[in-house]
Parts: C-alpha cells; sequence; structure tokens
C-alpha cells in the first residue's frame, strides 16, 4: 500500500513536472517562469535576457517548418551550455527564450548574452538578437521583460546579432 502511494504521488509530481515543459526543446514553458516569478519577484534581484532567432520565419519559409524545429532545438542547446543551472531557461515564444539570472546584476548578464549570441553564430545555427534588462530599476516582472523586449528590437534595428542593454539610467543621461 505506501508503495502504491509512493508512486502516485511521483507521477503526480513527474505530470507536474512535464507541464512545465515545452514539448519541441525540453525547455521550461511560461508556466514554470510564472511560478519562479511569484518566489523571486520583489524579493531578490535578477537579470533578464530576451533572445530572439533573426530572420526565422524567412528560415521557415524557405526550409520547411522541420528545419525550423531543429534549429529551436539546436539554439535551444546552446543557450543552456551557456548558461548555469541555477539559471532559467525557458522558451517564452515561437522563436523566442528567455533567461532569467537570480542575483545576477546587468553586467554579468549583459556578459552571458553575447557567450551565447556567440555560440549560437560559431554553430552555424542562424544569429539572435539579444535584450538585456535588470529588475532594480523597475517595479514589476512585467516591466523587467518589457524594457528586455525594447532592448532585443533595439538589437534587431541595429542590425541584428547583437546583444542591447537596456541602461535607462544611460539613456535619461544622453537623451
Amino acid at each position: 500500500m505506501h508503495k502504491t502511494i509512493t508512486n502516485a504521488i511521483a507521477d503526480q509530481i513527474e505530470r507536474h513536472d512535464m507541464s512545465l515543459k515545452d514539448s519541441l526543446t525540453g525547455l521550461w514553458n511560461r508556466r514554470k517562469l510564472f511560478e519562479v516569478v511569484d518566489e523571486i519577484d520583489n524579493r531578490r534581484s535578477y537579470s533578464l535576457l530576451l533572445i530572439d532567432i533573426d530572420h526565422f520565419k524567412q528560415l521557415n519559409d524557405e526550409q520547411g517548418h522541420q528545419k525550423g524545429d531543429e534549429i529551436l532545438i539546436l539554439i535551444s542547446l546552446c543557450i543552456v551550455r551557456c548558461c548555469n543551472p541555477e539559471d532559467l531557461v525557458v522558451r517564452y515564444g515561437g522563436e523566442e527564450f528567455l533567461v532569467m539570472f537570480p542575483g545576477k546584476d546587468l553586467d554579468t548578464a549583459a556578459s552571458q548574452a553575447e557567450k551565447i549570441k556567440n555560440e549560437v553564430e560559431q554553430e552555424g545555427l542562424n544569429t539572435v538578437s539579444i535584450g538585456v534588462a535588470h529588475s532594480d530599476v523597475y517595479k514589476d516582472f512585467d516591466a523587467v521583460v518589457s524594457a528586455a523586449d525594447k532592448a532585443m528590437y533595439r538589437a534587431k534595428r541595429d542590425g541584428r546579432n547583437r546583444v542591447f542593454v537596456d541602461n535607462p539610467h544611460l539613456e535619461r543621461f544622453l537623451g
């Protein structure tokens, strides 16, 4: 009887964990992200990366969705290789990834972003544009994501295959 209850609990935990994973890449999904955000937001500083695969729609249109899926998987592996176990790597959208670095400053996150960008490029998988933001200057998680998103689009506007770091203090000073 004890073993049956233990197995049932283990099965339930496994099903819960599987519901938090992206079925294609095996990365965490948004559901897991929001669980972590509830634990971290307003208690601990963190940095975020938003990573977007450059020209992904064109790749899918020209080479097919199977090739697109392969690229998603391989780029997700590059991202994971460049991160530490305590970092949260999430498939955030179609061709977007989010990386949360709990307790890490903006410079460390920017350095990790460069490492990811270079790793993807060296693998010849395509290129990525990355936006970096930090929680200390924003009131909540959504604002940090929005800042990283704007920085990522700035990287795309500036030519793609770039890292752009959100720095509202510098922009206010220069602006």
